[in-house]
């Protein structure tokens, strides 16, 4: 397969390709991701399982896949971003700058990817993404006190950002993470954890989303599904 050329033809960056194998109850599935841009493999992964309950396999391979080539994408596409100049950047740039800030995970970096964020959103004002990663630069003040916001005004930041998220793009599951989580430090459990369980439920690879709702789900004494949702975190974030 030509895959700069599927990747001009469909107008994608990314081609997927794999094949599946079967031998007696065994079944063997190949798969890779392909740079269109370069021609070059980014990932590449082989699913060996048995066939007693299929729906189970492609349940599991199926999670397999998308957990590991998400976060490739994204890596990719950040390092991409980071090469670039401030002229050639655009809003999209600017989030996955951001967000390689906030993977640094320290005060200056959080104030610096809020400043990519602030100055995306002026430039697509109806970027979902960027008002979503947003909400998550103030939860990140909200509970490491980053910024001199101060916790209150902090999480309120977070809940405007996660909600002008949700408008422009209700099925966002970052924005829902984000705005459940700030329900949560108000202790309204209820409507903070129908906001955690959404992204959860409809992208089980999201890892904010996880390890907001393990601290939920402590938080309300259900100590069992907090653990399971903290260990799924973990290894998400393992993956990225």
């Amino acid at each position: 397969m030509n895959a700069e050329r599927v990747g001009r033809d469909l107008d994608v960056d990314y081609v997927p390709e794999g094949s599946v194998r079967k031998a007696g109850n065994r079944v063997r599935v190949s798969a890779q991701l392909i740079d269109a841009r370069r021609n070059a493999h980014i990932w590449a992964d082989r699913y060996d399982r048995d066939l007693d309950d299929i729906f189970t396999v492609q349940d599991e391979i199926t999670e397999g896949i998308v957990g590991s080539v998400a976060p490739e994408t994204l890596s990719t596409e950040i390092k991409r971003g980071t090469r670039k100049t401030a002229d050639e950047l655009d809003a999209w740039d600017r989030v996955l700058q951001a967000r390689w800030h906030m993977a640094r995970f320290t005060e200056q970096d959080v104030v610096t990817a809020r400043e990519k964020l602030l100055e995306a959103i002026d430039i697509d004002p109806d970027l979902a993404s960027a008002f979503a990663e947003l909400g998550n630069s103030y939860v990140l003040s909200t509970i490491n006190g980053w910024g001199g916001l101060g916790a209150a005004e902090a999480s309120k930041r977070a809940a405007e950002a996660a909600r002008r998220a949700i408008q422009l793009d209700p099925a966002d599951g970052a924005a829902n993470a984000v705005y459940g989580f700030t329900r949560i430090f108000r202790w309204e459990f209820d409507e903070g954890l129908t906001h955690l369980r959404q992204p959860v439920a409809y992208n089980p690879n999201l890892a904010n989303a996880h390890g907001f709702l393990s601290v939920a789900l402590f938080l309300t004494g259900d100590f069992s599904g907090g653990l399971k949702a903290f260990d799924r975190a973990v290894r998400l974030r393992a993956c990225e």
